[in-house]
């Protein structure tokens, strides 16, 4: 089963950075990548794992077309080997 994790991280002041993600197959956590969405830490809710504010839709369309992209990799993965466990740094690898 493919989930995604994601969380603020901080830049180079304590209010604005940008969003991580961490994918997980079957519990297996990758490394942590980002998704190059910068924001202002009032702009995330982490408890919700959700964008807030003003730019919440654009920031959401862009954070559900990486979702989209590593589920297609992870589908492509499932097709090529039908007995075989996938790992998430495959999946990162084919990115």
């Amino acid at each position: 089963m493919l989930s995604f994790y994601y969380w603020f991280r901080e830049g180079k002041t304590k209010d604005v950075g940008s969003i991580s993600c961490e994918i997980r197959v079957d519990g297996e956590k990758s490394v942590p990548i980002s998704t190059k969405i910068k924001l202002n830490r009032k702009q995330w809710n982490p408890k919700e794992q959700c964008f807030q504010g003003k730019e919440a839709a654009k920031n959401q369309k862009l954070m559900d077309n990486h979702e989209l992209r590593f589920t297609q990799i992870y589908n492509e993965i499932s097709f090529e080997k039908p007995n075989e466990p996938i790992r998430s740094d495959e999946i990162l690898l084919r990115h």
